[in-house]
């Protein structure tokens, strides 16, 4: 596969023999977001990813020379010395579903904290699921020592972005008071916005507190919970 990476005065061309091709033309959609103009000279795969590649322009936008350098020989790098590094989401949850708790941390942890050149594979709906993942196993002790805090700090994670299950969780550490101080204002709040995406257990559960709160508490929920899908749950 020769691949020519062109842009701001850099041409680099090399050629790479490399068995999973998949591996790769994902890398090249995730970079063509940020910009510099890749030209695929030859690509020995099938036709139906020659024509997928063709009908797009792929380009790198305004990633400065430097960076794009050290990004290309690095994915060269990793490519030639066979390091698997790019985390699965599925395989994690296969493995979480198994019991297989390490196997579990091992593709959730990467996804979770989204760092690194790695990152530029993962998707946005697999990092939030897998901070909730990791929320859940510091939660219930599942092949981690039980950290509530640690488990309030993933949740909280996904929360922000949305995640129902993750807004659920979050209300239910805020009501026992595990990692976080003991709240049914902010229990109320997060099951409000939770139960507004059709989350039923977290309806009923705001429904139970609230005949255990009183009217001021109630309505400062509500008032938190309003301003909260204004701030699209960030910073709540």
């Amino acid at each position: 596969m020769f691949v020519s990476f062109e842009g701001g005065g850099l041409f680099t061309k090399t050629l790479i023999h490399h068995p999973n091709y998949l591996f790769y033309i994902k890398f090249i959609y995730k970079m063509s977001r940020h910009g510099s103009v890749i030209q695929l000279l030859s690509f020995p795969v099938s036709d139906m990813w020659r024509r997928l590649i063709t009908k797009r322009r792929l380009t790198f936008r305004n990633i400065p020379m430097k960076k794009l350098t050290l990004t290309i020989f690095t994915i060269l790098f990793c490519l030639n010395s066979n390091i698997g590094w790019s985390a699965d989401f599925q395989k994690g949850a296969d493995a979480y579903n198994k019991k297989d708790y390490a196997t579990a941390l091992k593709e959730f942890q990467p996804l979770a904290e989204n760092k690194g050149i790695a990152s530029y594979f993962y998707s946005k709906k697999d990092i939030i699921r897998a901070q909730y993942k990791l929320g859940q196993m510091y939660h219930y002790k599942q092949g981690v020592p039980k950290d509530y805090k640690t488990a309030v700090k993933w949740y909280r994670l996904a929360a922000e972005q949305g995640n129902a299950s993750a807004q659920t969780n979050l209300g239910i550490m805020y009501r026992n008071g595990l990692g976080v101080t003991k709240d049914y204002v902010y229990a109320h709040m997060w099951w409000s916005i939770a139960g507004y995406y059709w989350d039923r257990g977290a309806a009923h559960m705001r429904d139970v507190i609230t005949k255990q709160m009183t009217p001021s508490q109630i309505e400062t929920a509500q008032k938190l919970y309003r301003e909260c899908i204004q701030k699209k749950y960030k910073g709540c």
